[in-house]
């Protein structure tokens, strides 16, 4: 499909428009790359594997056949014909799943300093999170009802309630209920009218989970068994290594992205994706179950080689042909794991967890964690594991905003169009945050199920040429987002007026600092330790090699033979390389946590596909 940008400049969706950092970004999109590539025992993903011998080079314009249907060199296996085995698949409806019952996950709470409030947004909604001195976390919409100030400006008191910092108002967070205003006397009477939002929040294996429907007195807490937990963590000899990272991608296209094998070995290089990717040998089987509200889509495949064919690949798989399986799993609507399990029955010693939030309609957060037996008893520092994945993530994010051009743009028009068809119907105007959320009544606040005007999805099968075996799991998913992602709270609210979108630049998609050293304390603690060993190291080196070099030139006007003077200044001289060398790495180790893979280095990492594919 083609998208026709508006000439009209009232209408020209501007890099700056309000409401949104260029745009908004992440349709719902063909196979983008995945975030992390599943690992081998005796590696971490973010690591090169050995690289197996190519069997084969295709041509890129084979010839063609007396049919005209391409005629491969002999020994090259021709493109699939096999569709995937698709078992426990239950009818899917339109509109039959309510995105505000289930569980979100906000943040890690190792990211929430204690006392310190912090904004998190979810479907364009901002919601304020505390993390309590005693470990526990409460969650608020971030708006004070007195006059509709961010409550994540204010403080936490001593007496552990939410004080707003433009009147002073103080709010229990955990039930949004106003303990003090300090502008009336103590004691009098006031309405509800004075009470936050407080929404359930429960923490789950060092997760903040929220439950978007405000708490309700009286009403049981939501059910957390729901909650997509990972076994492994709560059994022994299991240790997670921690990554957050927003992005100005929406989250339709990035949770596409980390369900997609296939896009590992090309955009970040890595072999290990290849086995978790179908082929025409291997076909991909696929379960899909639906129920009520509720979503769950799992693809296993061989865990073999597919485009790059060991030598021996009965090998691969053992005598017996019971080999691993590697296997990718969705659960509706943010989690997202891969595995792969031995023969067996045992899990490998890694397993990628992935969480894509739903931040705002081209906007979202990733909490990815990586969960390993291989050395249990060391955890990893969360910011020297992130600066392995900036990189790695760097390698396909700007791939992905490009993919929203064509995804958003097309998902626009055609909300666009069924909002005029249906303009004479009963259905009301989009509800704002405010309206949903601070609907007054009695003193309560109720936000609506699904707060979004009805049809904007596109249909992704006629955006996208799906043509990979591995594509098929995309397929399924994308049929889930097809139905449901019209009914996403406030879906479109900040949409209108734009009716085309357009990606942000490479330097702000991979803006390293705003979109993940900001809100990762243990990376800007390292980024501002780097930052400050610089400034100091750097000119006490200049200082030393000064020093050095004057010494040498009053020790040799004295008379001292050269080599004498010069083994007198080895220490000086010593010193000096040592101070500059320390530079040289802070300066390297702040350099990671901001903006710095350009295009030229990801041209350099291209290059790596000469050896691989042999093309």
């Amino acid at each position: 499909m083609r998208c026709q940008v508006s000439r009209r400049p009232e209408l020209r969706h501007s890099r700056r428009c309000a409401g949104t950092a260029w745009g908004r970004g992440h349709g719902s999109g063909k196979s983008v790359r995945c975030k992390v590539a599943q690992p081998t025992a005796d590696a971490f993903f973010w690591k090169d594997s050995p690289v197996p011998t190519v069997q084969q080079d295709v041509s890129k314009s084979p010839p063609r056949g007396p049919t005209g249907s391409p005629e491969f060199p002999k020994g090259v296996r021709t493109p699939p014909a096999s569709k995937p085995q698709i078992t426990g698949q239950t009818p899917d409806s339109p509109g039959a799943f309510n995105w505000r019952e289930h569980w979100y996950p906000m943040s890690f709470l190792d990211d929430l300093v204690p006392g310190l409030p912090v904004r998190v947004d979810l479907f364009d909604e901002a919601v304020v999170l505390l993390r309590r001195p005693d470990g526990t976390c409460t969650a608020m919409l971030d708006r004070c009802p007195h006059r509709g100030a961010a409550l994540s400006e204010g403080r936490m008191t001593a007496s552990g309630a939410l004080q707003c910092a433009y009147h002073g108002w103080c709010f229990d967070s955990s039930t949004g209920a106003c303990t003090k205003i300090p502008q009336v006397r103590p004691g009098t009477k006031v309405s509800g009218r004075t009470c936050g939002t407080a929404f359930p929040v429960t923490v789950q294996q060092g997760i903040v989970w929220m439950w978007p429907q405000p708490v309700t007195a009286g009403t049981p807490p939501p059910d957390t068994s729901t909650i997509p937990t990972l076994p492994q963590l709560d059994q022994g000899g299991w240790v997670a290594d921690d990554y957050v990272r927003d992005f100005p991608l929406d989250y339709t296209l990035l949770a596409e992205n980390v369900m997609d094998p296939d896009h590992g070995l090309f955009a970040h290089q890595v072999v290990t994706f290849d086995m978790y990717a179908a082929s025409p040998d291997e076909a991909m089987k696929l379960e899909v179950d639906s129920g009520p509200n509720s979503f769950r889509l799992q693809s296993t495949v061989a865990a073999v080689p597919k485009l790059l064919q060991p030598a021996d690949a009965a090998a691969v798989r053992g005598p017996n042909g019971e080999g691993a399986t590697a296997i990718i799993e969705f659960k509706a609507p943010v989690y997202v794991k891969w595995m792969r399990v031995e023969g067996n029955g045992v899990p490998s010693p890694l397993i990628m967890v992935f969480y894509v939030l739903p931040l705002g309609f081209g906007r979202s957060r990733l909490l990815l964690r990586s969960v390993r037996s291989v050395a249990a008893g060391v955890k990893l520092p969360r910011w020297l594991f992130a600066t392995f994945l900036n990189k790695f993530l760097d390698q396909d994010s700007y791939l992905v905003a490009t993919q929203q051009d064509v995804t958003l743009t097309a998902e626009l028009q055609n909300h666009y169009r069924s909002s005029s068809s249906s303009a004479g119907s009963s259905s009301g105007p989009i509800t704002t945050p405010e309206q949903a959320v601070l609907a007054e009544n009695g003193g309560t606040s109720a936000p609506s199920p699904n707060t979004a005007a009805t049809g904007g999805a596109v249909t992704r099968r006629q955006l996208f040429c799906h043509k990979s075996p591995s594509d098929a799991l995309l397929v399924a998913a994308g049929k889930w987002l097809d139905n449901h992602l019209p009914s996403m709270p406030n879906r479109y609210l900040n949409t209108q007026g734009m009716e085309a979108f357009r990606a942000a630049p490479r330097e702000e998609v991979l803006d390293r600092f705003k979109y993940h050293t900001a809100i990762c304390p243990s990376s800007k603690g390292a980024y501002n330790t780097a930052v400050s060993l610089h400034r100091a190291l750097q000119p006490a080196s200049w200082a030393a090699a000064s020093a050095a070099a004057a010494y040498l030139a009053c020790t040799s006007s004295q008379g001292l033979d050269f080599p004498a003077a010069l083994a007198a200044t080895l220490p000086l001289a010593a010193t000096a390389g040592l101070l500059a060398a320390a530079a040289a790495v802070a300066n390297q180790v702040a350099t990671s946590f901001v903006y710095c893979y350009t295009r030229q280095d990801q041209a350099k990492d291209l290059t790596k596909l000469v050896q691989l594919t042999n093309e």
